[in-house]
Formats: structure tokens, sequence, C-alpha cells
């Protein structure tokens, strides 16, 4: 994803006209970025002749600003567009797994399948070299609808259409998803433009139609949607907003069919987006609804974690050995593991957990990789794994359940020179869990430069559900007329394949963390995904798949991370360390 607006509008200059009368076009975009940058405080100034070639400025309330993807009819009250919420958009079973920690290892038939503006590869030649070779992720639609709101002038990034017309006639806008053809709920809805990160955008209408319905089930400015007017469709943590980018994850039921449009465009729109839609195989009876205060309590309740403390041991960990922290017998569930270690220790200590007997690790990695440090300690923590420091030592936990059926073993692996110290405690409830609860393991994928393609984070035959991974990435740019900036390898797509076939479609690395723009607004730990460090070059980040939003596979899954631009040449070294239920022990 192209990270500045500024580039982006002043790579265009030429082709929007832009150029002050005596003026290049990057000192004329410069003053229209700054006074989009005042409409942070709801004002802006834009009476300066620079801006003439953007649309009009005005206060946020009064109508359109520069900063806005508003169309020219963003001036309309809330009576004329109003904002819509159907309290029938989830059945019991997804709102019981909406908010179930207990059920992230569950494996099952549900399918997700991930539609997005991904670069189609044939339209308009790109008005960018960084948006090239594949990656014009933005401003691809499935179609458009008659009455959606026009736009004032030619875009200045080409739309592109799948479809002449739209299947639906009574959808209203720019089509960014639509699937039909089964039953199931949207997970996930993820979107930005770049008028988000200059602190302006909102004004664009966002509608889910289903099924046959001619009302949507959910019509909402976006600026709505971030300020918590539209509860508990946008209710944290599950769902958030930062910004430079919104994701949704309240699911809606569909019976055969889903559309997601955008609407209230302008010639200025750069939209990026991602919607994912869980198949279920079968109709789903939709919920009459539960009070939005009780689904709203539902999300921020949800905590990872469980069982209770049972025990652990302190470990004397010799150079080069293994020693065995706990053994249990019959069956259970780990919900927490505990270790306390010296802060050097941790890309030296690994943790190994075997279940059922067998001799083969299930997990086997280090610490620093499991704990989000393997680019050093940060003094951000994922909620299934959080850290702290205390009196000079440093104290993790893993937070995700872990089954098992005929006994567990937890050992500490070292590979230092010298002996380490460690505590490792555990909570656990000694109760069999469910038939349809898979093992935990965990796969780690190392890329060193030189690259010779995508790095690949899992390739995996069997059935298993896909939770989520830790991405360790470090690269640089290679060529300056693409760009400059040490993190233009964000670029990267992380694609996927289930069962053999193509499910994930991404748009940018960030992008699948959550976040937009090489992760602008900096640092930021949520429970389905968020970025621990940044620093130019570098970036440790994690993007969980749970509950609702989980990535099942029946057959093999393949999960690749594109470098940049397609070009391996960006890559330093990738690490990502993915966490995965299998059926098997």
């Amino acid at each position: 994803m192209v990270r500045w607006c500024s580039f982006l509008l002043v790579g265009l200059a030429g082709i929007c006209g832009c150029e002050a009368e005596g003026g290049s076009g990057e000192d004329t975009l410069d003053a229209c970025s700054d006074d989009v940058d005042n409409d942070r405080d709801g004002l802006v100034d834009c009476e300066d002749p620079a801006c003439g070639a953007f649309p009009r400025c005005e206060t946020r309330d009064g109508g359109a600003d520069a900063g806005s993807d508003a169309g020219p009819d963003a001036g309309q009250s809330d009576a004329e567009v109003p904002t819509l919420f159907d309290p029938e958009l989830a059945d019991p079973e997804t709102l019981e797994l909406w908010g179930d920690w207990f059920q992230v290892p569950r494996l099952d038939d549900r399918r997700m399948q991930e539609s997005s503006t991904i670069d189609r590869g044939d339209g308009e030649p790109p008005p960018l070299p960084l948006l090239g070779n594949g990656n014009k992720d933005l401003n691809n639609f499935v179609c458009k609808s008659a009455d959606a709101s026009p736009l004032d002038d030619e875009p200045i990034v080409p739309h592109r259409f799948d479809l002449e017309a739209c299947p639906e006639p009574w959808v209203t806008g720019w089509v960014l998803a639509r699937a039909e053809g089964f039953g199931g709920y949207v997970s996930r809805v993820w979107l930005t433009t770049l008028a988000m990160q200059n602190g302006g955008g909102g004004s664009e209408i966002l509608r889910i139609y289903r099924d046959d319905d001619r009302t949507p089930a959910v019509q909402a400015r976006i600026r709505d949607l971030v300020d918590g007017a539209v509860l508990p469709f946008f209710a944290r943590p599950r769902s958030a907003y930062q910004p430079v980018s919104l994701v949704l994850r309240h699911p809606i039921v569909f019976d055969h069919r889903v559309v997601v449009t955008i609407d209230r465009l302008s010639w200025v729109t750069t939209y990026w987006a991602q919607v994912d839609a869980q198949r279920t195989g079968a109709s789903r009876p939709r919920y009459d609804g539960l009070p939005r205060d009780d689904l709203r309590e539902t999300a921020l309740s949800l905590e990872p974690g469980g069982g209770e403390a049972v025990g652990g041991a302190d470990l004397d960990v010799p150079a080069g050995g293994e020693v065995e922290a706990d053994a249990r017998s019959g069956a259970g569930t780990l919900h927490r593991i505990e270790i306390t270690t010296e802060p050097e220790a941790l890309g030296e200590l690994w943790l190994v957990a075997r279940w059922d007997g067998r001799a083969e690790p299930a997990i086997d990695a280090p610490l620093a990789s499991l704990f989000g440090a393997a680019l050093g300690p940060t003094p951000h923590a994922a909620p299934f794994a959080p850290t702290s420091e205390v009196e000079g030592l440093w104290v993790a936990e893993l937070r995700l359940p872990m089954p098992y059926r005929a006994g567990v073993s937890i050992a500490l692996r070292s590979t230092a020179k010298v002996d380490r110290l460690a505590a490792v405690f555990f909570d656990v409830d000694d109760s069999p869990p469910p038939d349809d609860h898979g093992y935990l393991h965990v796969v780690r994928s190392v890329t060193t430069a030189p690259a010779a393609g995508p790095h690949t984070l899992v390739d995996l035959e069997g059935r298993g559900s896909y939770a989520g991974a830790w991405l360790y990435l470090e690269g640089h740019a290679t060529d300056p007329e693409v760009s400059e900036d040490p993190l233009v390898f964000l670029e990267g797509d992380l694609d996927g394949w289930v069962d053999g076939e193509r499910a994930l479609r991404g748009t940018g690395t960030e992008d699948y963390l959550d976040s937009a723009f090489y992760f602008a607004d900096g640092a930021f730990a949520a429970l389905d995904a968020g970025v621990v460090l940044l620093e130019p070059g570098r970036v440790a980040g994690y993007r969980m798949h749970l509950l609702t939003d989980a990535l099942q596979f029946g057959r093999s899954l393949r999960l690749e991370l594109e470098v940049g631009t397609a070009d391996p040449r960006m890559l330093d070294r990738y690490e990502t360390v993915a966490f995965v239920y299998l059926d098997e022990p």
C-alpha cells in the first residue's frame, strides 16, 4: 500500500492539473496537505489558491472537505441518509462462538472466502511506478450501481470494474465485495482510504446487503461507525479504528448472498478493502438480536486464559540441554503457560511441547519468537501472548488453549553456551476437551536474503484451523523510482490457498494486520492484530484468526507473503511463527 497521501498526489500532480501558477506540483500539494492536516481539529482553511484543483474545503460539519473522499452530496443530513442497523444480524451459534475464548481450538467445516480490491492484472496502466508490477490494489470494484453518487471529476486513480452492471439492481454504490451460492456470515470488513491518513474521510456510506433484501442490513457513514454511533455493530475489542483504517468484525449472517458497497466517493477517492466471508454450508436462522449493551459487553469481556493454576517448576537449564517442566497423563487443556527468565535468554531458550505421548514436539520455538520479541523486547504485547518486565526479569504468558487427550509434556530447551534459569507455571483444566478441538502446533519459518520469491508461512496437509501468526519482517528499498521508503517491503500481499483453492487475496502486509500506510499511526496491540515494533526497515506484528474469523481447512493450507512490489530483493530477513490447530497431536 502506498504510504503517504502526498506521495501519491505529488506523483499525480501533472495528471490532475494541480500545479499552482508559478509553482511545482509538489509545492501545490504540500500546501493542500497542510490544510488537510488542519482538519484534524475539525476546521480547515483552504483559501490558498494552491488548493484550487481540489474540492472546496469547509468545516467537517458543513460538508465536503479537502481531506475527505466524500462526494458532492456530503452535506446531506442524517435524515436524508439514515443510519440503518438490522437487529437480526447474527444467529445464536455465531454469537456464542464470537464471545467464547474456549472455542479457539475448534475444528469445523467453515471455509473462508476473501474478496478484496487486489490488482486484477488488467485495465489502464498505473499512474505511478509503485502501483506497477501487480501492486495497484486500490479502486478495483466488482461493479457500480446506476444510482451511485456521481463523481465530480475523473478519478485520479482509475476505477476498474469486474462487471459492467451489478447483478442486484437494488444495491447502491460501488460494490467492494459480492458472494452468492452459499450460506454463511461476514466475519471481517477492513478498509482504508488516503483521506483517512490525512485526518479526513468518513462521509462515505458503507452498505451491507444480504440475500434478496432490498433494504441494507447495515447502512452507516464511516464517520458514525468510528464515533460509536452504530453499536453493537462496531463493538470493541473485535472491531477497531485507527485514523488510517477501519475494521469491523461483528458477524453478519446471510442465507445465500451478501453484497458490500461503498458510496459518496469523489474523484480523489482511493479505496483499499478486504471483506472476509465464512462459508457454513447451510442456511443459518437469523437471531432476533441481543440488546446492544449486552452484545457490547460480550465483546468487551472477551479475555484470553482460563483454567486453574496447578503448579510449575523453577528450572536450571544446562547449556545445550533440555529440562522437562511438567508432564501430565490423561486428558485436559492447558489454558496458560507462564515463563519467567532473564531477557538475554529469550533467543536461547526454546519452549517444547508434546501432546499425547508423541516423540515429535508440536511446539519447538524460541521464546523470543513465540512472544513478539524476535527483533528485541518491546513495551507492547499481544493479548494472547502478554509480556512484562518484573524486577529485571522477563515474564511471558501463552494464553491460547492447548487441548490434549492422553498426556502432555512441557520442557525448555537451551541453545545457550551457559546455563540459564527459568520458572514455568501452568493453568490447567483436567476435563476432557470436546471432540472437535484440535491440538496446537507452531510452525516457524525463516527466509533470508537472497530470496527467490514469496515467504511461506505454512504449507500443511491434513485438517486444521489456522489461528494466526507473528510476523518479524526486515527489509529495505531497492529502486528509488519505485520508493525510497525503508518500509516499502510492506507492499507485499498475504495470499492463501485452502484445500487447493485460492481463499485469501491480500492488498498489503500492514492491511492484513488491520492497519494501513505502513502503520502510519505507530504501534498498537488489539485482540486480533497489532504491531509491537516499528522501526525503519523493521516490523514485528501479529494477526490472529480466532473464533468467528478462524481459517479452517480440510485437506491443506498454504499461506505466502509477497515481498514488496513482487521484488524479493527487498527482503533482508523474514521470520514467521504460526499457531495452527491440527486434528493430530
